[in-house]
């Protein structure tokens, strides 16, 4: 997820603890609410310090291999939390004062926040290892867009009228202003959902105003789980469709995955990358835009997945439907993986490829992963090969290939 959705999460479980500390009608002490937002948003914001290190391995490479790696697992990530925790208690000791009871709570924040950061990324189609080093594989939710608009409206309307801080409602203010806006600004987010959308700010913001702090709490923290649970329903449902199409139109083809993620603030359409292994000992990628609600709004009314992108798409040998609108296809022999795999550049995109490819360029070769591939130029997935003639990626993490279905089961002999 974006830091602003990661941040908000934290000073909703922040003021969800300063709700209940003070349901006695206790006062808080000087400072312990800005203390408690702090805690909270940095807690929730720690496993991107990943950032810092991607140069071990430099470039794309760095990047795809050490974001949301070993800072995103159960492992360190409470240790990232306590290490902020042991920085900053100090402070809030010295300047404030504050009892054992607030600093454990402020500790409470700030370790809990990274679990709740890898969840929350957890929830898409990138990935997370969070069981490393137990499990080195990747964990996809596939269930919410890396920035849904809906978490906005159910949190930054209680969290407004619940910080004092003139400061806080300004910047609380303009990220309520950007939830109802942004949508109008994009064409991934059809015009009666722009409006669906800046309307729900409008009226969590009218009633926000006038609910007691309980009322605010439960406003933020259930809002946010009734939009995960839709698009929890809602992703089952369009990857079972996704199956079902393909059962009845490819069923020589062997289904392998499906990587899947619904629109911005739209749980109806799902854009789809199906992985399948076809007679021949052939690799398919097969993109597609899935309606979970064809008789209600059909796949061809969804934003459109014919992207003009890096890798050499054809037509998919199939007509749309209410349930798809086909986005092309990617097809190869398995061997072309095979040799990507051989050469320790491609071995080490492939830890991370979930739908990958490869083709001539040049003198050379272009690999990516069809998940990420969104232009006609290199996107941050997609690379020439070899990134540093005559020199291997250095600091690979042990990552599961994601395709190791795919490289590691017999070649066909002729």
């Amino acid at each position: 997820m974006d830091n602003v959705t990661h941040a908000l999460a934290g000073m909703v479980l922040a003021e969800t603890w300063l709700v209940w500390r003070g349901r006695k009608g206790r006062a808080p002490p000087r400072g312990l609410g800005p203390a408690a937002y702090l805690a909270a948003a940095v807690g929730n914001n720690l496993p991107d310090i990943d950032f810092a290190y991607t140069f071990i391995t430099g470039g794309k490479l760095g990047y795809l291999l050490h974001h949301r790696g070993h800072t995103h697992t159960l492992a360190l990530g409470p240790l990232l939390g306590l290490v902020a925790w042991l920085g900053l208690w100090r402070f809030w000791w010295r300047r404030y004062g504050f009892e054992r009871a607030e600093r454990v709570g402020l500790a409470a924040l700030l370790i809990t926040g990274p679990l709740l950061h890898v969840a929350m990324d957890g929830s898409n189609v990138y990935g997370v290892h969070p069981l490393w080093p137990l499990y080195n594989g990747w964990v996809y939710g596939d269930r919410v867009f890396v920035l849904e608009p809906w978490f906005w409206v159910a949190t930054v309307p209680p969290l407004l009228f619940a910080v004092r801080a003139r400061a806080g409602k300004v910047l609380l203010g303009l990220v309520a202003l950007a939830g109802a806006g942004l949508p109008f600004l994009t064409d991934i987010v059809p015009s009666w959902l722009e409006a669906w959308i800046a309307g729900g700010m409008v009226i969590a913001l009218l009633v926000c105003a006038r609910c007691s702090p309980a009322l605010r709490v439960a406003w933020g923290a259930l809002g946010s789980l009734l939009v995960l649970a839709v698009f929890l329903v809602s992703g089952s449902r369009a990857e079972a469709t996704a199956r079902a199409v393909r059962a009845e139109r490819f069923p020589a083809e062997r289904w392998l995955d499906v990587a899947l993620s619904p629109m911005p603030g739209n749980p109806v359409c799902w854009s789809a990358v199906i992985v399948a292994h076809a007679p021949g000992d052939v690799v398919l990628l097969r993109r597609g835009m899935f309606s979970v609600a064809p008789e209600r709004l059909g796949a061809e009314r969804c934003p459109s997945y014919r992207l003009a992108g890096t890798a050499q798409l054809v037509d998919v040998p199939a007509a749309d439907e209410p349930r798809v609108s086909w986005g092309g296809q990617w097809s190869a022999p398995r061997r072309a993986l095979l040799e990507l795999a051989e050469s320790c550049d491609g071995a080490a995109l492939l830890r991370f490829a979930r739908a990958p490819y490869v083709q001539p360029s040049g003198n050379g070769r272009i690999a990516g992963d069809l998940r990420f591939d969104r232009s006609p130029a290199l996107d941050f997935a997609e690379m020439e090969l070899p990134v540093l003639p005559g020199r291997c990626p250095r600091f690979v993490p042990p990552w599961t290939p994601p395709r190791r279905d795919l490289l590691d089961m017999p070649t066909p002999v002729d």
